[in-house]
């Protein structure tokens, strides 16, 4: 990732096992790709939208 200028929200949590804060950026990239998933499960007729919570995680070569 590039820095943390380009992070428009952060999605924090407990880990279960070690209770330690995770921390994963959201940012215009994983948007569009989430945006794009959403619309090609949409056409998914096996795809059910009830009760569902679908997040990407998208790991970049570090430089």
């Amino acid at each position: 990732m590039a820095d943390n200028s380009s992070v428009s929200y952060w999605y924090e949590g407990y880990c279960w096992q070690s209770g330690d804060l995770l921390r994963l950026p959201r940012n215009d990239l994983i948007e569009a790709i989430a945006h794009g998933l959403m619309k090609h499960l949409a056409t998914d007729a096996l795809y059910s939208r009830q009760g569902k919570m679908y997040g990407v995680l998208v790991e970049l070569p570090h430089r």
